[in-house]
């Protein structure tokens, strides 16, 4: 049977949920998502489409957790729910006229769930729904197969989920293939080959997200089924698609020439593009490039400064520490320690290490805040724990020293070989030099000669010098004229700036 006779009342209602504009306060009444999925209803699909009715119920089912999420979010006070709700039974009621005039069409199950889904449901209603659903969903209705996977998921049915997810990725939807992909991605038991198969054909749907995702894999250095041509040419995709933050893939590509050749003039349009946009990595890679100088990015440090503060603003934690490094050398505004300090606080405790790392330097030198070494070695200590190797140093130093802390060479020693044994020169060349003279532990010269041979490697100053005089002298390892040579020869390029 025709559907023309339903479709003008449910363009109509359509048209007047579309009307609903923000408010003088800016509140948006009705979500960007729900407006743009009215938009499609009604510039997509025919008029004498039946999938009118079958895309106005779906909507109507979402409808419904729209306006609970209102109810129970305070989003929408009791005036708004109202004329809500008026309009959504404009909506609904040539639906339920045509659900009861042609009974057995497999869209009229799905209408009868969705209008008994928006009543109060019960245990019993809610296994009433999922039947009818099914039984439109079992005849390939793909709103059904999509709102039942829904249903599922709610309650807790996985396998049924997986089982409507997977008919209506098949049908082509990509939304449910993305969703396919996401599972199995994050499955108790990952399952890489069927996330990669599913991704593919999301994107190849169209998904916006799922080409992000694709280009984004071409770019790892695993193997994870994707190349770097086809993440490249998913990149371009995605682009034309107008996907969000695929600049700043786009620049890796062309900055790695993974995929396609090099070209560090695109590398820089495509970063100062992602910048503009927004992306808080992108910003900051930009605010560094003007900072020091490069041929895309001439000097500017007011620029570095501007965009490692809206960098900031996002979260990112390596802005953060660029800013506060900005403010305390006043360099593209003016200095201020005190900002640069308060700037660290807002964003500890954080994943990124380096921010309490710096911090502790600010109170062990009283750099914007008042001078506190017990703050200092606290955060030390806590960095050192948590296995941070350039705090393990700074805690044996003022183990060592008893800042902020009694002295405790014992405790010292033990920080020093673990920072060492890990290859910090810092502290090869104190577990060096404390194994020379035997303060803390036995005194063990040649050992103390391997650590400073390992510092210097690194180009630790303080044990080049050292293994120079030592050489030289033949104090506590047997003289070495040739060695001593070239430690000071190593010495002076290092005073040269050649080292």
């Amino acid at each position: 049977m025709g559907t023309t006779k339903w479709v003008d009342p449910v363009n109509a209602a359509l048209e007047r949920l579309l009307t609903v504009r923000p408010d003088n306060r800016g509140k948006d009444l009705f979500l960007p998502e729900y407006r743009q999925k009215v938009r499609h209803i009604l510039d997509t699909l025919a008029m004498d489409d039946p999938r009118r009715l079958e895309e106005a119920a779906a909507f109507a089912f979402w409808g419904r957790g729209y306006l609970l999420i209102g109810e129970e979010m305070h989003y929408l006070d009791e005036k708004e729910m109202a004329l809500w709700k008026g309009l959504f039974d404009q909506l609904v009621a040539p639906l339920k006229e045509y659900a009861g005039e042609n009974p057995d069409e497999s869209v009229s199950f799905y209408i009868r769930s969705v209008l008994l889904y928006r009543e109060s449901l019960t245990e019993e209603s809610f296994r009433e729904v999922k039947r009818l659903m099914q039984t439109a969903a079992e005849r390939g209705l793909l709103s059904a197969q999509k709102d039942l996977a829904f249903l599922c998921r709610r309650g807790n049915a996985e396998e049924g989920r997986i089982r409507w997810l997977t008919a209506a990725a098949e049908q082509g939807d990509p939304e449910s293939a993305m969703d396919l992909a996401t599972h199995y991605r994050f499955a108790p038991t990952e399952d890489k080959e069927k996330h990669i198969v599913w991704l593919r054909r999301a994107a190849e749907l169209g998904h916006p997200g799922a080409m992000w995702s694709m280009a984004d894999l071409g770019l790892s250095e695993d193997d994870d089924g994707v190349s770097p041509e086809e993440g490249f040419r998913w990149a371009k995709e995605a682009e034309a698609a107008g996907a969000d933050d695929i600049a700043s893939v786009l620049a890796e590509y062309y900055r790695q020439g993974r995929g396609t050749g090099p070209d560090e003039a695109l590398a820089a349009q495509y970063r100062k593009k992602s910048a503009e946009e927004g992306d808080p990595h992108s910003m900051f890679l930009v605010a560094v490039d003007y900072l020091t100088g490069t041929k895309y990015f001439p000097k500017n440090e007011k620029e570095a400064f501007r965009l490692a503060k809206l960098a900031e603003a996002e979260g990112l934690p390596e802005a953060a520490l660029l800013l506060a490094k900005l403010y305390r050398h006043g360099i593209g505004v003016r200095a201020n320690p005190r900002q640069a300090f308060q700037v660290l606080k807002r964003n500890v405790p954080s994943v990124y290490p380096e921010l309490e790392y710096q911090m502790a330097f600010y109170y062990e030198e009283g750099w914007g805040t008042k001078k506190d070494l017990r703050q200092a070695f606290r955060l030390f200590r806590e960095l050192a724990q948590k296995g941070f190797l350039k705090a393990k140093f700074h805690l044996a130093y003022a183990l060592e020293h008893g800042r902020g802390t009694k002295p405790d060479m014992a405790q010292a020693v033990q920080w020093y070989r673990e920072a060492a044994e890990e290859g910090n020169p810092a502290s090869q060349n104190a577990l060096g030099i404390l194994l020379l003279r035997g303060i803390g532990v036995g005194r063990n010269p040649e050992e103390g000669v391997g650590w400073l041979e390992k510092a210097a490697a690194q180009g630790n100053e303080d044990a080049i010098r050292s293994l120079a005089t030592i050489y030289a002298e033949g104090r506590e390892v047997p003289a070495n004229p040739a060695r001593a040579r070239f430690f000071r020869e190593m010495a002076g390029q290092q005073d040269r700036g050649d080292w």
